[in-house]
């Protein structure tokens, strides 16, 4: 699912690239970019892979590709494409996504989306073991940040060991403040820092892969590295002997399971970006400090560094 990542996934990273190069057209060139039709492409890079704030024991740096397009009238189509740098398939994720989204009033914003994600078999990254989500969000303009509101409903036809099937459902808040820095050139440009704190809960069945790094001799014990944090829905996995010597190799899965909804992590982020009217770079480093009590991969703080470039294409007015 999202990292995104999307993160984002952690959450859509295409959706946020949007949303912060939109700022840039309205800005730096004096266009109202609600009135216009916007198509966006850029191209990320992460330290490692999240899910919500959450990551592997193992790094998974990555580099991701995103495009879309938002009319007008507020409907839009995003797709991004994820490949890792050192392991895995040719594209670990790919996700499309159509929404809308509408200012109902001056302040206050609403959007619904549904993204559908594709994993490859092989595939390392966090994710949910179901592919659909329905995202509903709204967004408060106060006079001194802004605050959105988000939920995710995770679905899919995986069924657990009763029959029923597996469903989750998160809920983040998150509060943040655009705070121009100034600019080089007069009227082209400007520089931008947006601190954001999150808070995000939720319910979920994760699956998280066991990854060989290299073999040592013949014999059946798993040299990689999944979460240790994991409540196993099915047996131990148990390998061939001797272990194929293939770095990164995917050997089996770990499942997480927690139906009860509860706080999963808090995150803080500090965005940096150049903008133009037509395109943003941006560093980003973000903590994320997961709750220790709750069944997720990781239990330790994680530090999480992006690099991305994000060009528009509109036509002015």
């Amino acid at each position: 699912m999202k990292f995104i990542c999307t993160s984002l996934i952690v959450l859509l990273s295409a959706f946020g690239a949007f949303a912060q190069t939109t700022a840039a057209v309205a800005t730096a060139d004096t266009t109202d970019s609600s009135k216009i039709s916007v198509l966006s492409t850029g191209v990320s890079y992460g330290n490692t892979a999240n899910y919500y704030g959450q990551t592997t024991a193992r790094k998974l740096p990555y580099i991701s590709t995103d495009l879309s397009y938002q009319s007008k009238f507020g409907f839009y189509l995003a797709g991004s494409a994820i490949k890792l740098v050192d392991v895995g398939p040719a594209f670990s994720e790919v996700d499309i996504a159509v929404g809308y989204s509408k200012d109902i009033t001056k302040n206050l914003g609403a959007s619904a989306s549904y993204t559908r994600f594709f994993f490859a078999k092989d595939s390392p990254l966090p994710q949910s073991v179901n592919p659909n989500t329905v995202s509903l969000g709204l967004t408060y303009d106060f006079k001194w940040f802004n605050s959105g509101l988000n939920g995710d409903y995770v679905f899919g036809s995986i069924k657990d060991d009763q029959g029923k099937n597996m469903k989750d459902f998160y809920l983040s808040l998150t509060n943040s403040k655009e705070i121009t820095l100034g600019s080089i050139i007069r009227n082209k440009d400007y520089i931008t820092i947006s601190p954001s704190i999150s808070l995000i809960g939720g319910t979920q069945v994760l699956k998280d892969s066991i990854l060989i790094e290299k073999p040592k001799g013949n014999n059946n014990k798993l040299n990689g590295k999944g979460s240790g944090n994991t409540l196993a829905l099915i047996p131990p996995i148990e390998v061939p002997d001797p272990i194929p010597p293939k770095k990164g190799k995917v050997v089996g899965n770990k499942y997480i399971y927690s139906t009860t909804f509860n706080y999963i992590t808090s995150a803080i982020k500090l965005p940096l970006a150049y903008n133009r009217a037509h395109y943003t770079v941006e560093a980003a480093y973000q903590l994320s400090v997961p709750n220790k009590n709750f069944e997720g991969i990781v239990h330790e703080n994680q530090s999480f560094f992006t690099l991305s470039f994000t060009y528009l294409f509109y036509k002015d007015k």
